[in-house]
């Protein structure tokens, strides 16, 4: 691949392998929903405890693995990312209408 030169700066074109995605900031969405929501629908400190205690389970870097379980049954997991619209839509539709306790 050729070089770029813009105002006498020379570049190298960028290739897919270079682009690296940030890290998700899991501790600032953990604060953003489990304690800016407090005051809100989350009334009371043993509320605001169970919230952070459920993000904490799901806002890790596992989730943005392959075949992370939201649930202990397995019926409720991240679906792989790419996949067709009718992939998801049936995932959704597998899913239970009255789900059992878990």
């Amino acid at each position: 691949m050729a070089s770029l030169a813009l105002n006498g700066v020379k570049s190298e074109p960028i290739t897919a392998a270079a682009v690296v995605p940030p890290p998700v900031p899991f501790a600032a969405l953990k604060y953003a929903i489990g304690e800016c929501n407090y005051g809100g629908r989350v009334t009371d400190d043993k509320d605001r405890r169970l919230l952070n205690t459920l993000l904490d389970q799901i806002y890790c870097p596992a989730i943005l693995g392959t075949n992370f379980k939201l649930s202990a049954s397995g019926t409720y997991y991240v679906p792989e990312e790419g996949e067709d619209i009718a992939y998801y839509t049936n995932y959704i539709n597998s899913l239970p209408i009255v789900p059992m306790p878990e």
